[in-house]
């Protein structure tokens, strides 16, 4: 049965995120800090259940399961190709600030990958970076304007 991720859903998978993250910079001999397109974040190589069992020990499977569902679905964790035949994947560094709320999850699925949601995703990133960007530039001119003489 499908199911709408919710606000709600959205703290579980952002625990979920933030345990990665921790065990990925407390063992940096096991995950890489890497750059993947414009997104920086942590790589490491190995079966996801595996990865998921040592970031949130003790946590219930469904309520996990969920989190990793969201998290995959909205891109915070990628699954990357690796050599060796086993799956790697990649965690984002930065949390983004909130999950789809529109994303449908289905159990036990894994998310699709729609190039036309991935084009959609980049532009909005684009024109979040031209935005800061010209204010960026706006205040270093305004720093550079000679005070005003008294």
């Amino acid at each position: 049965m499908a199911r709408s991720s919710t606000v709600s859903a959205a703290a579980p998978a952002h625990e979920l995120w933030r345990r990665l993250y921790t065990l990925a910079s407390q063992n940096r001999a096991e995950f890489m800090l890497v750059t993947r397109g414009e997104s920086v974040g942590w790589r490491w190589q190995g079966p996801l259940d595996r990865l998921i069992d040592r970031a949130a020990p003790g946590i219930p499977a469904p309520e996990v399961s969920e989190a990793a569902e969201l998290l995959r679905g909205s891109g915070m964790l990628i699954e990357v190709p690796a050599a060796g035949g086993q799956p790697g994947w990649f965690i984002r560094i930065d949390w983004r600030g909130q999950l789809p709320s529109d994303a449908p999850v289905l159990a036990g699925k894994k998310p699709a990958s729609d190039p036309v949601s991935r084009a959609v995703e980049l532009e909005a990133h684009s024109r979040r970076l031209m935005a800061e960007s010209r204010r960026l530039a706006a205040r270093t001119m305004r720093l550079r304007r000679p005070a005003p003489h008294r």
